[in-house]
């Protein structure tokens, strides 16, 4: 069978080309049906694996090719035609050097190089395949627990050359699973993946009736036009956090419509005063909750979280007050400044834990460290403009206090050659 591919140059060469044009076909569409098809893993397998020995086959018969170029005259008719030299022919032979291991050298780098091309001609079919791929073929079994484990596969793939493959696949899975958990997935995907041109999808999601994808779409839809504009266009940036942002509308809506689930907490910059008093009443009992909405007050208007926050570190455990504390310095709060004040010797030797805040990967973002109380409060003191001078007074002591805890001590004088370098330099 091989001896007639191989048995004249004519003929070696036109099996050369006519495999080079298949392999370029077959290439093609093999990338685009493990892009696109709902195939099982067992059929991308052979799919692969014969696309390897089609490789395999054109760099054997090309190197056969050169071969019988460059190497001894009859080296190809006794090698691979299997045939017995003539006497004539034996006379004719110049002294015979065995080429094998030039013979595979060649073989291996013709191969190598058949690979290169073909992996490159199909979008890198090789590495997709490998990385995305093997979840795509999951995602086409009607099993939704490892549909869900594919969806976390695909959200460790940080080559952003896969992103629009998977973005148009996740997309059409969202609309033919009849799962509320595995679409809450996708739409976790988009928020930490997403850009711009998929908001139209999450405002889809943000229209469903069950409350954890509705949560998730809408945060999506925040993280995502956030991701974009936020080092791009300051006046953009700054513009989401008031009534220009046109999806505000949009989020109060449909976080109203279900109830406000815990991710919607994220948006609660969109929301006045009396609304976020409402959310927190009613998911009081949720401590978790109750600590993202803190962290998301601070990024709400001074005049609307102000009162909120001073409501809720009276009210609140001392976990509360430990993160209300930090809070207070970053919306710049004076009241929150005399309410610290007024607390510190009551609460500077407690330790306030480390709290973390995990998404649905189990990835903790970090919204308050392990540290005394009193040391929060003065880190929060720094950061307040226009102090009194009777609170830079208060530092002062501290910082100079024999008596005060070290680590107290030691903040207050860090805190206080801060304050004394910002005041000098406003006069």
């Amino acid at each position: 069978m091989l001896g007639f591919f191989i048995r004249t140059k004519k003929r070696n060469l036109l099996t050369i080309i006519g495999l080079l044009v298949f392999n370029s076909a077959y290439t093609l569409f093999m990338s685009y049906f493990i892009k696109q098809s709902t195939s099982t893993i067992t059929v991308y397998f052979f799919m692969m694996l014969f696309w390897f020995l089609l490789l395999l086959s054109t760099g054997f018969i090309t190197a056969v090719f050169i071969g019988d170029m460059i190497f001894e005259k009859y080296w190809k008719k006794e090698n691979f035609l299997y045939e017995v030299l003539t006497e004539q022919e034996v006379l004719e032979r110049k002294e015979f050097k065995d080429p094998k291991i030039k013979f595979r050298i060649m073989l291996v780098t013709l191969v190598g190089l058949n690979i290169f091309v073909f992996n490159s001609l199909g979008g890198n079919v090789f590495d997709f395949y490998n990385r995305v791929g093997l979840h795509f073929s999951q995602l086409n079994y009607n099993d939704v627990e490892k549909q869900i484990e594919s969806v976390k596969g695909l959200y460790f793939v940080t080559d952003e050359k896969y992103f629009e493959d998977i973005s148009n696949r996740l997309k059409r899975l969202a609309k033919e699973t009849k799962s509320a958990d595995l679409r809450s997935w996708i739409a976790f995907y988009f928020k930490e993946k997403g850009y711009l041109e998929d908001i139209p999808f999450l405002i889809e999601l943000a229209s469903d009736e069950n409350p954890e994808v509705v949560g998730e779409a809408v945060s999506g839809i925040y993280f995502t036009y956030s991701r974009k504009f936020k080092t791009e266009d300051e006046k953009i940036a700054n513009d989401m956090y008031n009534e220009k942002f046109e999806y505000a509308d949009l989020i109060k809506k449909h976080c109203t419509r279900v109830g406000y689930p815990k991710e919607c907490i994220l948006t609660a910059a969109y929301f006045d005063g009396k609304e976020l008093f409402k959310i927190i009443e009613q998911n009081k009992d949720k401590k978790e909750l109750y600590q993202l909405f803190i962290l998301v007050l601070t990024n709400s208007s001074k005049e609307v979280v102000e009162p909120l926050l001073i409501h809720f570190y009276n009210n609140g455990s001392f976990d509360d007050k430990c993160l209300i504390a930090t809070a207070f310095g970053k919306i710049q709060s004076l009241e929150g400044e005399k309410i610290l004040i007024k607390d510190f010797n009551q609460y500077k030797k407690q330790e306030c834990p480390t709290i973390r805040i995990k998404n649905k990967m189990g990835e903790g973002h970090l919204i308050g460290k392990n540290a005394l109380w009193g040391v929060k409060a003065l880190e929060s003191i720094e950061k307040i403009e226009n102090l009194s001078f009777e609170t830079r007074k208060f530092v002062y002591d501290l910082s100079i206090d024999k008596k005060e805890n070290f680590l107290v001590r030691s903040k207050a004088g860090e805190v206080y050659e801060k304050l004394e370098y910002k005041f000098k330099n406003k006069k």
